[in-house]
């Protein structure tokens, strides 16, 4: 099943065109990797699929709903609620991560489901400490940011 769907997406800056028909879809339980040089155009196209950025042309649909399209030449996204919908869906991990320097490992990844999506405390920090133990990472959950690698 698709849980992203990015089609013909176009994005300049200026007269610098950034992204040029990129298209990619990601199926549930896939892990994706975008690489490429720097300046490529990889942490804009992150950009434009978590609505950082507005999109010049093309299509993004995120588990089954449109967030924008182009029609007629014109972008449309999706109304607010729509949008919304998906931004819980969806996250982005910045380049230069910005933690909470006082939160601990486990503390910085439960605070969204927390606060926004209203999970028990309980039940957000097993669903961290899965994640972590996928990444190999569960003996760093007591750990601050100042106390990890940028790596």
């Amino acid at each position: 099943m698709k849980i992203l769907s990015v089609e013909n997406l176009e994005k300049s800056f200026g007269d610098l065109q950034v992204l040029k028909d990129i298209s990619m879809e990601v199926n549930h339980g896939e892990i994706v990797s975008i690489i490429g040089s720097s300046g490529s155009g990889k942490s804009t196209l992150l950009r434009c699929i978590n609505r950082l950025e507005t999109i010049d042309s093309g299509k993004i649909t995120v588990d089954g709903q449109i967030m924008v399209s182009t029609e007629n030449g014109k972008v449309q996204y999706a109304n607010n609620d729509i949008l919304n919908e998906i931004r819980l869906k969806t996250g982005l991990v910045f380049q230069n991560f910005n933690l909470f320097p006082h939160f601990n490992v486990l503390k910085n990844i439960t605070q969204a489901p927390i606060r926004v999506k209203k999970v028990p405390k309980d039940v957000a920090e097993k669903e961290a400490m899965d994640l972590l133990k996928k990444l190999g990472l569960e003996n760093r959950k007591d750990a601050y940011p100042h106390q990890l690698s940028g790596g």
